[in-house]
């Protein structure tokens, strides 16, 4: 592509040029003259001159200009050298905010970004990268301060870090922003001069995230929001609200609840109409008097007990004005088996989500699994299942311990609904037991004609559970299902062959299979994971006999089971 010269651009530097050789010159003629005055002689006649006091002015203003000037002149320019010598440098503006971007996302660790409680440091993470971007040159930090979404997320924490000062990073992150959407780091408890100053920006934060331990906190956020939106336009689609969970084994009192009546809660009603995305953990909502409206394409709850079974009615009533909800997660949801025998679903608990395309349910007990499954009705979402231990228990109050349920109850709803996905989750080595028996695993599989991806985490596979996991040759008359995906993480093979001949039962419909160690999505902590010697004979095979084989870390997050992971921006 032919440059145009820029004519003023060549002036420039000719001036510039021009500039230095008249200085060079007029240095020389300095130190000539200088040396000159060695020679006069010292006398009542050049006393008289005053001359002292004039080389006194001289030494001055040699002093500003050697020693400042000429050394800016020196750094100003080899700066400019290094931008023309560097093919960093060279590169369009637009193309090195874009790597800024990705520079300051690599400073987020992305296992500990699923988990709500690591906003607080995603978001320091965030500063510490930026404020070294800023930090190496001006070019760069004009570039930086320039990019409008690097300073999206905007932290109301305070930090054990001595620099980071919340209130003046929010001063002037949100300038910076221009006018794209912000995003709002909340953790831990607030002062009222905390919140009044919050309320100057809170009608900008497109999302707003809040972790705290303090369920009072909450509700003065989300005030600040509802005085905001009777005024002005609030941009808010996006709320999380995370508090501690520790109340798995007693019925919700009134401080689990966000809001302490239904007459507060109704207050808010504007603000939950608008949201796209809402996701709770450990905070209760008054679903009596909830609802929602179109807008609201996500929804994720997350450990939370509603009490009794029959208390998820009230909830998926609440769903229901979502007629737009596409995803629907529920992880860690408690109830307790209703006392009354004849309190079960009736056909006016059952609902139906047109728009619903995904449903994940994960680590919940028998009675509340079958509660969901009966009341939301199969349509043409894809539903996938977390099986844990107390899957196959009933949940009990009042003290009671928890109940094996019969696998043939299980198989029996398993039938009355399409699985897609199911994973099978020891969660632990510490268990001497496995989740189900060979036998139990079979007749799991065989209740799921429809499902297309098994995932088996934390196992010992011997050859017992390898036939069991096996499609049978003779598929006539069977319901086992034609998979297509198979993941196995933290598994242990004493005979590597016989998983071989698993992956060649399915070879009419396999199209990936995953290996290897845990994966982060579903395994919090760090597992010391050493997989046995055999087990790259097994990978070597496996390369070789699947159309897609994935070896698995802890950045493994298949697409049937990513909903688990909790989204902060």
């Amino acid at each position: 592509m032919l440059t145009v010269p820029n004519p003023s651009m060549h002036l420039a530097i000719e001036q510039w040029e021009e500039a230095g050789v008249s200085l060079h010159k007029a240095l020389a003629r300095y130190l000539e003259l200088s040396n000159s005055l060695d020679y006069l002689p010292v006398d009542n006649e050049i006393r008289s001159m005053n001359l002292t006091p004039r080389i006194d002015s001289a030494l001055g203003s040699l002093q500003t200009t050697v020693n400042k000037q000429i050394p800016q002149i020196r750094s100003t320019l080899s700066q400019m050298r290094n931008k023309l010598c560097s093919s960093f440098h060279r590169l369009p503006e637009d193309v090195l905010s874009d790597i800024f971007v990705h520079v300051v996302a690599l400073y987020i660790d992305p296992y500990r970004h699923r988990d709500p409680r690591s906003m607080k440091y995603c978001c320091i993470d965030i500063y510490c990268g930026l404020s070294k971007l800023v930090g190496v040159c001006t070019m760069w930090r004009r570039v930086a301060l320039n990019r409008g979404t690097l300073w999206t997320v905007v932290p109301f924490f305070r930090s054990p870090i001595a620099s980071f000062d919340w209130q003046r990073i929010m001063e002037l992150a949100i300038p910076r922003a221009g006018g794209a959407d912000l995003n709002l780091v909340a953790d831990g408890f607030w002062s009222p001069d905390d919140i009044f100053h919050l309320g100057t920006y809170i009608a900008r934060f497109r999302t707003v995230n809040i972790f705290t331990e303090y369920f009072g906190a909450t509700g003065d956020i989300l005030e600040v929001l509802a005085s905001q939106h009777q005024t002005e336009s609030v941009a808010l689609s996006r709320l999380s609200i995370s508090i501690p969970y520790s109340h798995s084994r007693r019925l919700p009192m009134i401080t689990d609840y966000v809001f302490q009546s239904n007459s507060e809660q109704l207050q808010f009603q504007k603000i939950f109409e608008r949201l796209s995305l809402l996701q709770l953990k450990g905070s209760l909502l008054r679903w009596d008097v909830l609802s929602f409206s179109d807008r609201l394409i996500t929804l994720c709850l997350k450990e939370i007990s509603l009490g009794y079974d029959s208390e998820i009615a009230l909830m998926l009533k609440a769903l229901t004005s979502a007629t737009q909800l596409r995803e629907l997660t529920l992880i860690r949801i408690t109830t307790f088996n209703d006392p009354l025998p004849h309190r079960d679903l009736s056909e006016s608990s059952k609902i139906s989500l047109p728009s619903l395309r995904s449903l994940l349910i994960q680590d919940v007990y028998f009675n509340t699994l079958r509660f969901l499954l009966l009341a939301v009705q199969s349509g043409s979402h894809l539903l996938s299942i977390v099986f844990t231990r107390k899957t196959l228990h009933n949940n009990y109050y009042e003290g009671s311990s928890s109940e094996n349920t019969d696998i043939t109850r299980m198989c029996e709803l398993l039938r009355s609904t399409p699985v897609h996905a199911l994973l099978i989750d020891g969660e632990t080595w510490d268990n001497e037991s496995q989740v189900v028996t060979t036998w139990q695993l079979g007749r799991l599989l065989e209740a799921l004609p429809a499902l297309n991806t098994f995932w088996a985490n934390m196992w010992y596979f011997d050859d017992l559970y390898c036939k069991s996991l096996q499609r049978p040759r003779e598929c006539e008359g069977s319901s086992f299902p034609p998979l297509v995906n198979l993941y196995i993480t933290c598994v242990e093979f004493p005979d590597p062959n016989a998983f071989k001949r698993v992956v060649d039962s399915y070879s009419s419909s396999i199209q990936r299979v995953a290996l290897g160690g845990p994966s982060s999505l579903i395994t919090k902590a760090q597992v010391d994971w050493d997989p046995p010697g055999s087990e790259e004979e097994l990978v070597a095979w496996l390369r070789e006999n699947v159309p897609e084989f994935i070896r698995t870390g802890r950045s493994f997050e298949p697409p049937e089971f990513r909903q688990i992971s909790w989204q902060l921006w």
